[in-house]
């Protein structure tokens, strides 16, 4: 559903910011340190700071060619995750006491309601990277989280470690995204929402 203009379209790629920066380079433009800041951000944002599967060579080759323009990594890392307000940590510990394991350990949940928000007194924005904290349990293949927005409407986030296809199931609801991370939107409450989605999930597990 292209509207107009030009599209830069690799699917191949680890990030948004490697196709800016190929635009960069084809037009001989060499980034300052404002935008070097960003899309370094960017790339650390969509690789999981390098951890993940989309990883290559030439995505550290571009982190170098950033941090040679003026990028500053450890600014970066401790501006974004280590500059955290209590009530932050405070949303993370009830998320925390949500999660729950599935289909023998394979899958983790976690969900947060309107009222946990209000209780540690944050917004959606604060649930950011939330939805990664099951995968950090030993043997989990597959990760969902559940937001509650308002009531009602429900948002999910999918991550896996590659053994299942999340993309698959977020389109199943509506959403999208990839192999390793989609999310969508329910409307519904809570708990059915993760019913809903515990079931889809283990379906596609079983194939």
């Amino acid at each position: 559903d292209d509207l107009g203009g030009p599209a830069i379209v690799n699917t191949a790629a680890e990030a948004t910011a490697s196709l800016v920066l190929d635009y960069f380079k084809h037009n001989k433009i060499t980034p300052c340190h404002s935008a070097a800041t960003s899309l370094f951000t960017a790339l650390a944002f969509d690789t999981g700071w390098f951890r993940h599967s989309n990883v290559t060579s030439g995505t550290f080759q571009i982190s170098s060619e950033l941090v040679t323009v003026g990028a500053d990594q450890t600014y970066i890392y401790r501006e974004l995750h280590q500059q955290e307000p209590l009530e932050r940590m405070h949303l993370k510990g009830l998320a925390l006491s949500s999660l729950r394991l599935h289909n023998n350990g394979k899958i983790g949940s976690l969900k947060l309601g309107t009222r946990d928000f209000k209780e540690a007194g944050c917004s959606m924005a604060d649930s950011e990277g939330l939805s990664d904290l099951p995968r950090q349990i030993s043997g989990v293949k597959a990760a969902i989280a559940l937001f509650e927005e308002s009531p009602g409407k429900i948002r999910v986030i999918l991550r896996s470690s590659g053994d299942v296809d999340v993309g698959q199931v977020a389109e199943d609801f509506g959403g999208g995204g990839h192999k390793a991370a989609a999310g969508c939107r329910l409307e519904m409450i809570l708990d059915d929402a993760e019913i809903a989605i515990l079931s889809a999930l283990k379906s596609r597990m079983k194939e």
